[in-house]
């Protein structure tokens, strides 16, 4: 579990969108699994990372580097 719950929330933004909301068929099942897995080891950092590339469209870095 992790610190914040702001974290959480970016992990179940990332996880419906990775994944959707759907988990009938075997496949969706597998990546469902899957990301369950990746989101459980990934670090704040990184799950905060993905969320923002995906929010942003863009990276951090790119924010930081406009005129």
């Amino acid at each position: 579990m992790s610190k914040s719950k702001l974290i959480e929330c970016m992990k179940t933004y990332l996880f419906n969108y990775h994944v959707g909301k759907r988990t009938d068929t075997i496949a969706s099942k597998m990546l469902a699994w899957y990301w369950e897995r990746k989101l459980a080891k990934m670090s704040e950092g990184e799950i905060m990372d993905r969320y923002y590339e995906l929010t942003t469209k863009g990276s951090e870095m790119d924010l930081c580097l406009k005129d």
